[in-house]
C-alpha cells in the first residue's frame, strides 16, 4: 500500500472513528465519517472486491460508483453545515435532494435500452446517443458541481467563524472545492454540447488538482489544529506538575476537599489520551484554589494583606498551613482571593499565579 493510500483510506478515517468514538453525539463527525466511507466504497479496490463476491453487471456497478460519490458530497456538504450551525431542518432538506437525484439517476439506468452495454466501468463516459444516457450524466455532474460548491461557500463562512491558524487551511479546502464544481458544471455543459471550444479532456486533468487541493487544505487546518492542541495539552502537562507542591502539601490539610473521590477508575484510553490530562489538570487547579480560599483566614492572621491577596510568599503559606495544623483557630472566618490574578485576566493567569506560588513552595 503506498504513503496516499495509507493516509487516505487508513490513517484519516481512523482519526475521525477515535474521535466519534469519543463524541457519539456530533452530527458534524458522523458526517465526515460517512463521506469518508462512501469515498473508500468507491475506491478501485473496493469495487474490485465488490464485483468479485456479487458479480455485479456493469451498470449496476456504475450506479453504485454515483451513489456513493454523489452521498459522499453530500456528507461533505453535511459536515460543513453541521458545523456551521445549520440546523436539521436544512440537513433534511439536503437528505431529500440527494434521494432524488438518486432515483433518478436509477431510473435513467433501468430505462436505458442494454445498459450493461452502454455504461462502462470505468472512468470514461457512456456513449450519448440515448437521452437517458444524458439525463444519467449532466444531472449526476450537475449535483456534484451544486453539492461540492455549496460545501465551498459553507466552508468561506466557517473559516470566516473559525480561529487564524485554521483560516488559512479552510480557505484552501474552500478554494479546492469551488475549483471542483466548476469543472463539475463545465463537464455536465460539455456532455450536452460535446463540439464546444472547451475540452473534456482538460476538465478531466483539472479535476483531479482541485480534489488535492482541497485535501491539502483540509490537511493544513487539521495540522495546525492539532499543533495547538499539542502545545495545549504540554502547557497544561508542564503546569500540572508544577502545581505537585502546592497541592500536596493542601491536600494534606483538606484531604475532604478532592475531587472525584468517589469515580470509577477511568479507562486506560482516558489516562493517556489529551482529554484525561486536561481533567487531571483542571482538577488540580480547582483543588489548589479551595484549599487556598479555605486556609486564607490563617493567611491573613499571618501577615497576607486582605486588599492585595495576590501578594503571598511561600513562608507565609506554610506559616498558615502550621497554625491549622496546630487547632489555632483564625480571627475571623472570611474567605480572602489568595494568589488571584489581574482582573480581566483569564484562567491560564490564574493557574499561572498558583504555578509561581508552589514553585516558590518548592524552593
Amino acid at each position: 500500500m503506498s504513503l496516499t493510500s495509507l493516509f487516505a483510506f487508513v490513517l484519516v478515517p481512523a482519526w475521525f472513528i477515535y474521535r466519534l468514538v469519543r463524541d457519539p453525539g456530533s452530527a458534524a463527525l458522523r458526517a465526515v465519517v460517512a463521506c469518508l466511507i462512501l469515498r473508500a466504497a468507491d475506491s478501485p479496490a473496493v469495487m474490485a472486491a465488490l464485483r468479485d463476491a456479487f458479480h455485479l453487471a456493469p451498470a449496476v456497478e456504475k450506479l453504485i460508483k454515483n451513489y456513493a460519490l454523489a452521498g459522499s458530497w453530500c456528507c461533505l456538504l453535511l459536515f460543513f453545515l453541521f458545523a456551521a450551525g445549520a440546523g436539521a431542518r436544512r440537513a433534511a432538506r439536503e437528505a431529500a435532494i440527494l434521494a432524488a437525484v438518486l432515483g433518478v439517476l436509477t431510473l435513467a439506468v433501468v430505462l436505458t435500452p442494454n445498459p450493461d452495454a452502454v455504461y462502462p466501468t470505468g472512468p470514461a463516459l457512456a456513449s450519448a446517443r440515448y437521452p437517458t444516457v444524458l439525463v444519467f450524466y449532466v444531472l449526476g455532474n450537475a449535483y456534484f458541481a451544486y453539492a461540492t460548491g455549496a460545501a465551498a461557500m459553507w466552508a468561506v463562512r466557517y473559516a470566516r467563524e473559525s480561529t487564524r491558524r485554521t483560516r488559512f487551511g479552510l480557505r484552501l479546502a474552500s478554494a479546492g472545492l469551488a475549483a471542483f464544481a466548476a469543472l463539475s458544471g463545465l463537464r455536465a455543459v460539455l456532455i450536452v454540447f460535446p463540439h464546444a471550444p472547451a475540452s473534456s479532456g482538460v476538465v478531466n486533468k483539472l479535476i483531479g488538482p482541485s480534489l488535492w487541493l482541497f485535501v491539502l487544505g483540509v490537511c493544513v487546518a487539521g495540522a495546525v489544529a492539532r499543533l495547538a492542541a499539542a502545545w495545549v495539552w504540554w502547557r497544561h502537562r508542564r503546569v500540572y506538575n508544577d502545581l505537585q507542591p502546592l497541592w500536596q502539601v493542601l491536600h494534606e490539610a483538606f484531604p475532604a476537599d478532592a475531587l472525584d473521590t468517589h469515580r470509577r477508575p477511568a479507562p486506560w484510553f482516558d489516562r493517556i489520551s489529551p482529554a484525561g490530562l486536561h481533567r487531571r489538570y483542571w482538577r488540580r487547579l480547582i483543588e489548589c484554589r479551595d484549599g487556598l480560599v479555605q486556609l486564607s483566614p490563617h493567611l491573613v492572621d499571618v501577615g497576607l494583606d486582605p486588599q492585595q491577596p495576590g501578594r503571598i510568599t511561600s513562608e507565609q503559606l506554610l506559616e498558615a498551613l502550621q497554625l491549622r495544623k496546630d487547632g489555632v483557630v483564625p480571627s475571623s472566618t472570611s474567605a480572602v482571593l489568595v494568589a488571584a490574578p489581574a482582573e480581566g485576566e483569564d484562567a491560564e493567569a490564574d493557574a499561572e499565579q498558583l504555578r509561581r506560588l508552589s514553585l516558590s513552595l518548592a524552593r
